[in-house]
């Protein structure tokens, strides 16, 4: 669990809800701290810190648990992709970008994204459940 260790969720703004092809979707924009002197930090890379790319994966999982309150996991990834490697001591301050569509048998379609200073770092298409 990184949520409030390695990552704090600052605000969260009231979803934006909208109908794409028939289907509501949900929208949610989270503002988050990264927590710098994280021990991963210390390991990856000593010197020259880098969010690893398993810890941004995680970062969109609880994030999306934390707007659901849903106990969930990744279970099929469309596409994922890091555009931009995260250096927490000159940018500790994220935003993730949330979209959720409800899919059928209790799962839900997300595309999500990290950014920051007008950076996208990572983004994600899959399906969670």
């Amino acid at each position: 669990m990184l949520l409030n260790n390695f990552f704090t969720i600052q605000s969260v703004d009231e979803p934006e809800l909208k109908e794409v092809s028939g289907v509501l979707t949900s929208h949610y924009k989270l503002k988050t701290i990264l927590n710098p002197t994280h021990p991963v930090f210390k390991g990856h890379f000593p010197g020259n810190p880098v969010v690893p790319g398993v810890c941004q994966v995680q970062m969109i999982t609880e994030s999306l648990q934390s707007v659901t309150g849903m106990q969930i996991s990744l279970k099929e990834a469309d596409n994922i992709k890091f555009l931009s490697m995260i250096n927490p001591l000159e940018m500790n301050t994220l935003f993730i970008d949330l979209v959720i569509k409800p899919l059928p048998g209790e799962k839900m379609g997300v595309q999500a994204n990290i950014s920051g200073n007008g950076i996208v770092f990572f983004k994600l298409k899959g399906v969670f459940s």
